[in-house]
């Protein structure tokens, strides 16, 4: 077994331990990495093992056999304000490298993104996980970058705390996205909590470029024109925010129409939502539902999906519509937002609404 300090790339100590007798209890074991130590890279081999390393020193020269069950775990903090500039690097290579993101905190003290991934990548998530894109003179980068040849997986753990927060790089008025995936690369969502901003401060095209794939999760970021997201089934699909009158930050198991895998983990934020991405559904057509489940009580909450239409201003329920007077209808999943929106309507007298209750 080896290590390095944190405050260097040199290796402090070996380890070993010899069984005098026969056993068969064996247990594989992953490294866990301090990002605040140095870069982390991760290079693919042919052979399914992995080279990893840490800093200038190589940390593990051959790590067999990454796995979804034998993941290579980061944890640990970058500040820019340290000067620091450590990140994670996942260098070219055509098998997949495993990862578990085990509550980082991530920005370079230049313009390199936090997380840039070259090659398949299948990272899970556990606890909050922070990463976000900074700056040099006036350049900006996003707090992920997915480059061509590269592909990227977003898991929850298993139970369900795992989510990633995601902003862009600004300073002045240059601003990046969250996450820039390049047109030949991909990036699916597969049952993970996802909140991206892009560096002005929005939702607005936080996420772009590339494949983009939600084939279960909660995603409360929107995707740039010309990266509308997918689900299994190749159907594009399009944001509903769900209202689910349930405890925030606490895992529940969830389910609705063709995701995959279902259930997922998914977790409410403040304000009780989450936010699923479903194909286009006629107010006529048949009505679908949302369904979480308590993991321990397994009190079984259900929210009915009544239309989605081709935008990401999608709720369910829907408990009021308005429409002003170009006819533009809004609908909202609860009170507190349609008093929100009333607000600001009411500093635009010339704009009169009705409301459908």
């Amino acid at each position: 077994m080896s290590d390095v300090l944190p405050t260097t790339t040199e290796q402090f100590a070996e380890v070993s331990l010899s069984v005098a007798a026969n056993h068969s209890n064996t247990v594989a074991a992953s490294p866990l990495l301090n990002i605040s130590g140095g870069t982390i890279t991760v290079t693919p081999t042919a052979s399914g093992s992995a080279n990893v390393t840490y800093g200038s020193k190589s940390y593990v020269s051959s790590f067999s056999g990454t796995s979804a069950s034998k993941r290579i775990g980061i944890y640990g903090s970058v500040d820019r304000d340290s000067g620091k500039d450590h990140r994670l690097l996942i260098a070219s290579g055509s098998e997949t490298t495993y990862l578990s993101l085990r509550g980082i905190r991530v920005q370079t003290a230049s313009d390199k993104p936090a997380l840039e991934v070259n090659a398949p990548a299948d990272i899970e998530l556990v606890g909050d996980n922070r990463l976000k894109g900074s700056y040099s003179g006036s350049t900006t980068s996003p707090a992920v970058q997915v480059k061509s040849g590269g592909s990227l997986i977003w898991q929850n753990c298993t139970d369900g705390n795992g989510r990633l927060y995601a902003d862009g790089g600004a300073i002045g008025a240059n601003a990046s996205p969250a996450i820039q995936v390049e047109a030949s690369a991909t990036m699916a969502v597969s049952g993970a909590t996802l909140v991206a901003r892009h560096g002005n401060g929005k939702a607005a095209d936080a996420i772009e470029g590339g494949t983009q794939k939600i084939l279960a999760g909660s995603v409360d970021a929107l995707y740039k024109d010309g990266a509308r997201p997918v689900n299994k089934s190749n159907n594009e699909v399009y944001k509903v925010s769900v209202t689910t009158g349930l405890t925030p930050d606490q895992p529940y198991t969830c389910t609705y129409k063709d995701c995959n895998p279902s259930p997922f983990m998914a977790m409410p934020d403040a304000a009780g939502k989450i936010y699923c991405w479903q194909p286009e559904q006629e107010l006529s057509a048949e009505k679908t539902k949302v369904v979480l489940t308590h993991p321990v009580s397994f009190e079984k909450t259900e929210i009915e999906v009544v239309q989605v239409e081709q935008n990401d201003d999608n709720v369910a329920p829907i408990v009021l519509r308005m429409t002003d007077a170009d006819v533009k209808r809004q609908s909202f999943g609860n009170l507190r937002d349609a008093s929100t929106q009333w607000r600001q309507v009411r500093r635009e007298p010339s704009t009169p609404i009705r409301c459908n209750c």
